[in-house]
């Protein structure tokens, strides 16, 4: 793990808050520069699909570092949900609930091994 990683992180979810609070343009800059500097890392923003790994964990991230770490638990969690999703041929509603559940809980497993 790269320890300048933490920095633009941390960054973003600077400029996240005050996003919240102010709602103008910032963030877009921060995020290509973490993209072009990081280009084969696993770079979750909050329009991406699996972000919602992320919202769910408890505590929420609160720094760059617990971040990488969030990542990690983030794509824990979208493997395990595609993993079902690969295994069975039926992909009903009570099939894709289950595979959620077990992506959030694979999420939330992999959060709990941060240090």
């Amino acid at each position: 793990m790269l320890r300048t990683d933490e920095g633009f992180e941390h960054r973003k979810m600077v400029a996240r808050r005050r996003l919240k609070r102010v709602r103008v343009e910032g963030l877009d800059p921060v995020k290509e520069k973490h993209k072009e500097k990081f280009p084969d890392a696993y770079i979750l923003n909050s329009e991406d699909e699996d972000w919602k790994y992320i919202e769910a964990l408890n505590p929420q991230p609160a720094s760059g570092r617990e971040m990488i770490f969030a990542r990690s638990a983030a794509l824990d969690g979208s493997m395990a949900y595609d993993a079902v999703m690969d295994a069975t041929e039926d992909h009903n509603a009570e099939v894709q609930r289950a595979a959620r559940e077990v992506g959030f809980a694979a999420a939330a497993a992999e959060w709990e091994k941060r240090p």
